[in-house]
């Protein structure tokens, strides 16, 4: 599945008998994203997604419910429209993310003899950053057909290798732009990645091993999911080392922070367990995180020891409460 976000969409309402101009964008999920806008294009034929995103169908359909539940101020009728614009719609799905204990990252794959290269998404950083690239290499020299996935972590990238991974299809004004202008000379996040190689390393074999038994079976989108919670790793290490670094960029910071603090309590209410049980525990409860976080009304756990309740059944609130304030800090890091 690929979950998306358009560009602004022109439109026009109406408010006690007077016209006004507005815009809004669309959120969805869909199989085939290039058939949906077709059907788009023949309403509105400048309409394209700004964001495209290969997710599981379950967390696709979570992340439509999150933005029905907590911008139903701005939601247009009951549509799948909202009154926000498409940078403020990327940073409050990237909070959703991060709750659930991932980053948005993505991939491009214009010649398959050269891999899957997975980048960053530019709301982190401001720029599209190049992470590590997957391809298929042979098993042994002669065998041309039977391959395994390989990684190849990027230390440096520019204009000269972008040019490479695209071939004789290069252009300067392609659809997903790499951004060769990031200083790969203190490339921080490399040395992040490396830390977790094993890891990564181990979960490749896993799917080498699988795809023996199944007839290449592993899909782009498991793939995403593991390195979206890799990532999340690396770039919340980022943060603890550079929190009080002034010349850094902050991440996310806030809701890093408030990751960890579910993963403290829930650590004190279960000692001993298992660092990826307890994170698994808190995916399991993500989509109330930003409820726990900003609604006004507080927790509705009737524990003060377990104020994300995971040792009890999860309530649910019948309606995100925030102030004005809040709501805007849903959707931009000015506030």
């Amino acid at each position: 599945m690929i979950f998306y976000i358009t560009e602004s969409i022109g439109g026009t309402t109406w408010d006690n008998g007077r016209k006004h101009k507005a815009s809004h964008i669309k959120v969805g999920i869909a199989n085939d994203v290039e058939q949906r806008f077709k059907e788009y294009n023949i309403v509105l034929p400048y309409i394209s997604p700004v964001r495209k995103y290969p997710v599981s169908k379950s967390f696709g359909r979570n992340l439509e419910k999150m933005f029905k539940y907590y911008l139903r101020e701005f939601r247009l009728w009951r549509s799948e429209c909202y009154h926000v614009s498409p940078k403020e719609a990327i940073f409050f799905l990237s909070r959703c993310y991060i709750s659930s204990g991932q980053v948005m990252i993505n991939h491009l794959s214009k010649r398959p003899e050269k891999g899957h290269l997975f980048y960053l998404d530019s709301i982190y950083f401001g720029k599209k950053i190049p992470l590590f690239i997957i391809k298929k290499v042979r098993k042994f020299k002669k065998d041309s057909i039977d391959r395994d996935f390989s990684i190849e972590l990027i230390k440096d990238w520019g204009r000269k290798k972008t040019k490479a991974f695209y071939g004789e299809r290069y252009d300067f004004h392609y659809e997903e732009v790499i951004e060769d202008k990031y200083n790969f000379s203190k490339n921080i996040l490399y040395h992040f990645i490396k830390r977790r190689e094993d890891v990564i390393q181990n979960q490749i074999n896993l799917w080498n091993k699988y795809n023996d038994e199944n007839k290449d079976q592993i899909l782009i989108e498991d793939m995403i999911e593991f390195f979206s919670q890799q990532m999340f790793w690396v770039l919340r290490d980022y943060n603890l080392i550079f929190k009080n670094n002034k010349k850094k960029k902050k991440v996310f910071i806030r809701d890093f922070e408030f990751f960890e603090k579910k993963l403290k309590s829930y650590q004190s209410l279960v000692p001993g367990e298992s660092l990826g049980i307890c994170v698994r525990r808190i995916r399991a409860r993500y989509f109330y995180s930003l409820s726990w976080m900003l609604d006004t009304k507080g927790s509705p756990s009737k524990l003060k020891s377990d104020p994300y309740m995971f040792t009890t059944d999860l309530r649910y609130w019948t309606r995100f409460s925030a102030t004005s304030k809040i709501y805007k800090s849903l959707l931009s890091n000015k506030y």
